[in-house]
């Protein structure tokens, strides 16, 4: 685990992106980031875990909102943005969290934990090879999943086309 490396994993949650902070000695860059990657490429996403986070982000919301600053910023970009997501509170509302399904939850994240939406910034006393090597080794395996599509419009056969039109 990331407590017998020292090292820490926080999630972060911005306006326009969301991702992990990773800290970590140099001595554990690579196994640190062998666990970054399980983190993102297997996410816990059982019932038991998704309560759990669905009653930290409700704890979350409820010691926001007590924040003078926090309210003052969500009020003015509720105004200037009205409309547009920015007018959003970030963490969302309690009635947005709680509706949330499994299954929703689960196609969003393969929809969004993808290579292409990936930035890995990494900052300290490790060299590039290192990181290249780590990167390679542990991402390999991460890519697009192949999602099923179900068909916007059905277009008419040809045959269809001759037959009718």
């Amino acid at each position: 685990t990331l407590d017998r490396l020292g090292a820490a994993l926080t999630p972060e949650v911005h306006r326009d992106f969301f991702g992990y902070a990773l800290r970590v000695t140099p001595r554990h860059f690579k196994e640190a980031i062998e666990i970054l990657a399980d983190v993102i490429m297997n996410p816990k996403l059982d019932t038991s875990s998704i309560e759990k986070a669905k009653s930290l982000l409700n704890s979350e919301i409820d010691r926001e909102q007590k924040d003078v600053f926090y309210d003052s910023e969500n009020l003015f970009l509720e105004v200037i943005g009205k409309g547009h997501a920015y007018s959003l509170p970030i963490l969302g509302t309690k009635e947005s969290i709680n509706g949330i399904s499994e299954k929703e939850l689960k196609e969003w994240v393969s929809k969004h934990f993808i290579p292409e939406n990936s930035i890995f910034s990494i900052v300290g006393a490790v060299t590039t090879l290192e990181i290249k090597t780590a990167l390679e080794e542990y991402f390999k395996n991460f890519k697009r999943p192949q999602l099923q599509s179900t068909p916007f419009l059905q277009l008419p056969s040809p045959e269809y086309i001759k037959e009718n039109i």
